[in-house]
């Protein structure tokens, strides 16, 4: 399009103008004449405006992309230290994960074993509670000084023939040494031990009661089966000789008891065969007299010895 054809729809035309700007006083243009100085005013002031708003608009969206942008480094760096805490926290909980299971398993140790000891205990009241039924009924009483020498020096004197605990109160005498085999006559040479533990007795331990039981291995009776039904009836027939003998040396009948628990007390176990020397022995035992006052030792009548009966060799030795 030429360039006067393009011009005449915008700009005005040179009536508008003439009329526009008379030489004097202006005339008033008419209404088409205004209208078209207004659209050309208006073309030239709108790019204008939009150009400054423009502008204006690029300035403020550089601020807020400059505030934004510092924002968004500050969380960027605030979101890394997180990360780095997280890590670290989740290293800190994998570690009291182990420890607690580190804890876990040693308590299961802890509580295993304290099972074991629970049933060890248990054990160990079931055994006590044996003993005290063994020894309900016995009273066992501390000898004093004075009687207690005499019982060491006794049996540092026989070794081969006694011993003497002093916890219980207890004197053994072997039996292999004390009777020959299958018979419930004392030795003679037992005789002369028999002889000074009276004498000690009656002296020392003269407030004290005088329990005697008799003891075999687990060998049934031989030859001697004609003399002794078996084992407990041997037994009790050598605490009965041994009774008698002390009697004879002056102690009061009144304070011996006598009994016999054949195989059935072994102080070790028997062995397959029976025959367990260590089983064969007379345990007697110094206990807190019961017979009350005037118990003590008077001077006896003389003692009838022990009836002797005949005496054969009886294998194996009981």
């Amino acid at each position: 399009m030429p360039i006067s054809t393009r011009r005449a729809k915008w700009w005005p035309s040179p009536v508008c103008f003439a009329a526009a700007e008379p030489p004097g006083r202006p005339a008033p243009p008419d209404r088409e004449c205004k209208d078209t100085i207004m659209r050309s005013r208006l073309s030239v002031l709108l790019p204008m405006a939009a150009a400054a708003t423009f502008l204006l608009s690029g300035c403020v969206s550089q601020q807020s992309y400059d505030h934004t942008a510092e924002s968004a480094k500050t969380l960027e760096a605030r979101n890394q230290q997180l990360l780095r805490d997280k890590q670290a926290l989740e290293q800190q909980r994998n570690q009291l994960q182990g420890r607690v299971a580190q804890l876990e398993s040693e308590n299961a140790q802890l509580a295993s074993r304290i099972g074991d000891l629970d049933a060890a205990s248990r054990g160990f009241q079931s055994e006590l509670d044996r003993l005290n039924s063994m020894l309900q009924g016995i009273n066992i009483a501390l000898l004093d000084p004075e009687a207690d020498l005499a019982l060491r020096q006794l049996a540092e004197q026989y070794p081969d023939l006694i011993e003497y605990d002093p916890f219980t109160g207890m004197v053994r005498f072997k039996s292999d040494l004390t009777f020959a085999s299958g018979s419930d006559t004392v030795n003679e040479s037992a005789r002369a031990a028999l002889q000074q533990f009276a004498g000690i007795l009656q002296r020392s331990a003269s407030e004290f009661d005088i329990r005697i039981v008799g003891h075999t291995d687990s060998q049934p009776i031989g030859a001697s089966r004609n003399r002794y039904m078996d084992n407990r009836d041997l037994s009790v027939n050598r605490s009965m000789s041994v009774a008698r003998v002390l009697e004879s040396f002056g102690v009061a009948g009144r304070r011996i008891e006598t009994s016999g628990w054949g195989e059935y007390r072994p102080a070790v176990p028997n062995t397959p065969t029976g025959n367990t020397p260590q089983n064969r022995r007379v345990d007697i035992y110094l206990l807190p007299s019961t017979a009350g006052t005037g118990s003590a030792d008077v001077a006896p009548e003389p003692a009838q010895p022990a009836p002797q009966r005949p005496s054969t060799p009886d294998y194996p030795m009981k």
